[in-house]
């Protein structure tokens, strides 16, 4: 662990602290190898400076980005796209109003001061921007329910109409078909959350001075043009698996060889798993 050392209180000496990435790593809990994961993926959002020696070296303020980095992935199952987002926006917030910092000694300082009046703005800051961070949550998480909720549905009236002529394979489609779906929903998600500009837009003060619910109608809007494109780019790729599969389909049957629907279903399954990142990628670029 590196210290600076001046003639200064605990508090602010707290701040001036700088930890090794090992050191670091034991403070949090978490290991090295995510840390360094974290500085490639979050960029701007998550500098970390180096010492003359080129090592790394992490602060105070970095212990409190982790903290937010740790909520936002267990509490609202964020990734980490959205999360560097979020980040920039608090930052941005933190350099535009004093108030809003989010370093201790900070808050420290405003508390000795009895500061209410600047207390308040701080509160006021922090309830802001949490309600944001909670309508963008509530409004992916809306998003993608529609859409697994659709697939889902299909998924199960195909099942529906499989189990009526191959009874003996549905407990093995099913089990191939849940993991395919899955597969699809996570990466719809890593998708979503990727595709964060209007997120940030909305996020962002407006340089017309928008009120809180023009900004909520605008990003419904955004998230429900995101959910009509995931749509099409998950039609689109259906019907290509349904043409490619009819160029060679597989039957099955002794005597009378009929299409086998249960390999044709995760035929398709698969097909849209494969491509759906790079079609969808091709819609938004």
């Amino acid at each position: 662990m590196y210290e600076n050392e001046y003639s200064l209180g605990p508090e602010a000496l707290d701040q001036l602290r700088a930890y090794s990435i090992k050191d670091f790593s034991e403070l949090v809990g978490v290991p090295q190898t995510t840390l360094r994961k974290w500085e490639e993926v979050l960029g701007e959002a998550f500098r970390v400076p180096r010492d003359a020696q080129n090592q790394r070296f992490y602060t105070k303020k970095h212990e409190l980005w982790v903290a937010k980095i740790n909520k936002w992935r267990d509490e609202k199952d964020l990734g980490l796209p959205l999360i560097k987002e979020l980040l920039l926006e608090m930052q941005s917030l933190e350099r535009d109003n004093p108030q809003f910092e989010t370093n201790a000694n900070e808050l420290a300082i405003m508390g000795q001061q009895g500061g209410l009046h600047q207390n308040n703005q701080l509160a006021d800051l922090s309830r802001n921007f949490d309600d944001k961070i909670k309508l963008v949550v509530s409004h992916m998480e809306d998003l993608l329910y529609k859409f697994n909720q659709e697939n889902r549905e299909f998924l199960k009236e195909e099942l529906s109409r499989i189990r009526n002529e191959n009874n003996d394979q549905i407990e093995n489609i099913e089990k191939k078909l849940t993991t395919v779906t899955k597969a699809q929903e996570e990466t719809m998600r890593s998708l979503l959350e990727e595709n964060t500009a209007m997120i940030k837009n909305s996020l962002t003060k407006s340089e017309n001075q928008k009120s809180d619910e023009e900004r909520s109608i605008e990003l419904r809007q955004a998230l429900h043009n995101e959910l009509a494109l995931s749509r099409r780019v998950h039609q689109r790729l259906r019907m290509e698996a349904i043409e490619a599969w009819n160029k060679n389909p597989v039957k099955t049957g002794l005597f009378k060889k009929k299409e086998d629907l249960s390999a044709k279903t995760l035929f398709i399954e698969e097909f849209i798993a494969n491509r759906i990142e790079e079609e969808y990628k091709k819609e938004i670029t």
